[in-house]
């Protein structure tokens, strides 16, 4: 019996860190706004507009990297926490 207990204990941990993943491939990082003006010195342009655009790139190729990891990871939680209920019935 209490094998049981502790493959249901399993089971309730896996589909907490399911959910948490979830949640967190829901979150995502705002991107970045410039509200700095453009300066040229001598008609060389600093180039803010290409470092906001080159990092906003980044941002979201970020965002959709960790939104993919964390659906993944949370499937893997949910295929942990069926094999365990699965342990759990056998046992």
């Amino acid at each position: 019996m209490t094998i049981k207990i502790t493959w249901f204990i399993f089971t309730l941990l896996f589909l907490v860190l399911c959910c948490c993943h979830l949640y967190l491939s829901t979150l995502k990082v705002t991107p970045f706004k410039n509200k700095c003006h453009v300066k040229t010195i001598n008609g060389i342009s600093l180039g803010m507009g290409e470092f906001t655009a080159e990092l906003n790139t980044y941002i979201n190729n970020k965002n959709t990297s960790n939104k993919l990891l964390n659906r993944l990871q949370a499937f893997g939680y949910l295929a942990a926490a069926l094999t365990a209920i699965f342990s759990a019935y056998i046992s």
